[in-house]
């Protein structure tokens, strides 16, 4: 087990979003969790994110304790008044992530050629599109090669040929070895690998 959900509640404004939520994510697992708008999925995030605590019940990391997450919200939170480049470099600052003997400004540039977002170094988050803030988003979540990465609303800003080409990345991303949770309002795509989808209803979890 990576990751179990133990009777997670969680309410808002008193009232019941989150209730008696249980779950266990096994490791190196694809997990897509659907549920449509207002059934909780942002909220589910932050919990799983370490962002909000339950009301009651708990979130068992086991040994990780989380430390080894990346994480893409429903809005990029790129920070605006920094260019891309300089946001990406943040990450690996922060991460202490290793540069595989690049040159950082190189390795950035090759980072963001390789997500179709070549000449975007210099731009400013608000130049770019949702879907291209949403990629540069996935780049810092897993620039420091995460045990799990968690995507709240995960392919729901892309257009079709876009949405593919994330798909692709994402299976060599858990072929690497990366636990994938995905919170969505779609329907799950079609993987490569085993995957579980699990329906976020009513304030549960259903298989």
């Amino acid at each position: 087990m990576m990751l179990r959900l133990n009777a997670v509640c969680k309410s808002v404004y008193e009232q019941a979003i989150l209730q008696q939520v249980e779950y266990s994510f096994p490791q190196k697992s694809i997990t897509w969790i659907k549920g449509s708008m207002g059934q909780g999925k942002t909220l589910l995030t932050n919990i799983l994110c370490n962002l909000e605590e339950p009301d009651s019940g708990s979130v068992d990391w086991g040994s990780s304790s989380g430390r080894h997450m990346g994480a893409v919200f429903d809005t990029s939170a790129l920070i605006s008044n920094l260019s891309i480049a300089q946001n990406l470099a943040l990450a690996f600052e922060h991460f202490q992530a290793p540069l595989n003997g690049k040159n950082k400004v190189d390795y950035i540039s090759e980072l963001l050629h390789s997500w179709r977002l070549p000449q975007t170094e210099n731009l400013r988050p608000v130049a770019l599109s949702r879907g291209q803030s949403c990629r540069v988003a996935l780049i810092r979540a897993l620039i420091a090669t995460p045990k799990v990465l968690i995507w709240d609303d995960a392919f729901d800003c892309f257009a079709e040929e876009d949405l593919w080409f994330v798909h692709a990345k994402l299976q060599e991303v858990h072929a690497q070895g990366t636990a994938l949770i995905l919170l969505s309002r779609r329907p799950s795509m079609s993987w490569d690998f085993p995957f579980n989808q699990i329906n976020l209803k009513a304030g549960r979890l259903e298989t």
